[in-house]
């Protein structure tokens, strides 16, 4: 039984072609030229269920391969992990088989990631920039919450400011707008003019001022 009609395959660079697939959801793959030539895979044609099982085996061995390769370099997070796959052309059920195998070995582990990655930070960043560093490494906010918790019973004092709005991409905007306009010595009618332009924006007021407590705060804190 057929599961894929194959809609492009365009050559990718020397060694791969990116092949374009539509079924019940459409894909995009990447495969050696042997392996379209095995498959006999062209504009048209179709791939069978039997023939899409023994592609995703070669695409589950050579993306665990190149997940193990990139963690050769420095550790990485779930989502680091999962992008660098994405990158690659591996479907996502492919991703999902790689992440489980990573984390089951313990390759990957999200919540020692964030204690490692404090541990290193704590004397340079506030525990605010730590938080928003995580973040944007796809650690989830449960798990740098419990790695600051353990850090806290440790010991660790750091009394710049805790962020609540770390995973709200509002504040994020407004945060970078804020840090390209910040001065040391600017006066109260500065900051009335950094308002007053992201509240043309559509930025809410609250945030607006918030944010900007918090990156004069960094000034200080450092």
């Amino acid at each position: 039984m057929d599961k894929y009609r194959v809609i492009s395959v365009v050559l990718l660079n020397k060694k791969r072609y990116k092949i374009l697939l539509e079924g019940t959801s459409n894909l995009t793959i990447a495969l050696y030229p042997s392996e379209v030539r095995r498959f006999g895979i062209k504009e048209g044609t179709f791939i069978s269920e039997e023939h899409y099982a023994q592609i995703e085996d070669i695409l589950y061995k050579r993306g665990k391969e190149r997940a193990l390769y990139y963690l050769k370099d420095s550790d990485k997070t779930s989502y680091q992990m999962k992008t660098k796959l994405k990158a690659g052309f591996y479907p996502d059920e492919i991703i999902d088989r790689i992440l489980a195998f990573l984390i089951k070995y313990g390759y990957i582990d999200d919540y020692e990631y964030a204690k490692r990655f404090i541990s290193y930070n704590i004397s340079k960043k506030s525990i605010f920039r730590i938080k928003e560093s995580l973040y944007v490494k796809g650690v989830g906010r449960d798990i740098i919450e419990d790695a600051i918790e353990n850090f806290r019973e440790d010991g660790l004092h750091n009394n710049c400011y805790d962020d609540e709005n770390v995973d709200n991409p509002q504040v994020a905007i407004i945060r970078k707008h804020i840090s390209k306009k910040i001065k040391a010595d600017m006066d109260n009618q500065y900051e009335s003019k950094i308002i007053m332009s992201l509240l043309r924006k559509g930025f809410m007021y609250e945030d607006i001022v918030n944010v900007l407590q918090e990156v004069k705060n960094t000034i200080f804190c450092g």
